[in-house]
């Protein structure tokens, strides 16, 4: 049931950031995907990039905001994500664990997405979209525990 409700996010996010950027700079922010730098071996480049960097903010969140010493923090492979994910077995608050995960979707999304929308950068917005999309699975996790 969290799934539909992080598709729902996700789509809306999608569908309203990109008719905001529309309304605001009077162009579609899908016609600045040729301007890539690197084309699509510098678009895989920064997925790949964007990879890392969102489990190092895991990472890094679980060090600052949940106080986890470093060796209580691990990198396992995952089939869920198709790839590698931080995590910790400490104990520790749901607070401290939300924070955790929303880490990436903020600093990756919707900070990028915030900046795309005030300085008419499409290609910022597609790829802040795209980090936001990343991450399903944490807004997945924030949901199921909001009670």
């Amino acid at each position: 049931m969290h799934r539909f409700g992080s598709a729902a996010i996700l789509i809306v996010t999608f569908i309203a950031s990109l008719q905001l950027f529309e309304a605001i700079w009077n162009r579609d922010a899908l016609a600045e995907l040729s301007s890539q730098p690197g084309g699509w071996l510098g678009a895989i480049g920064i997925v790949v990039c964007s990879a890392v960097v969102h489990e190092l903010l895991h990472a890094i969140g679980w060090r600052v905001f949940a106080r986890v010493p470093w060796s209580s923090i691990a990198v396992r492979p995952t089939w869920s994500v198709m790839g590698l994910a931080v995590r910790s077995d400490a104990p520790v608050s749901t607070r401290a664990r939300r924070a955790v995960t929303l880490l990436p979707a903020l600093l990756l999304g919707i900070v990028p997405m915030a900046i795309a929308l005030a300085t008419g950068n499409g290609l910022l917005l597609l790829w802040s979209l795209f980090f936001f999309f990343e991450c399903f699975a944490d807004l997945t996790a924030l949901l199921a525990t909001r009670r």
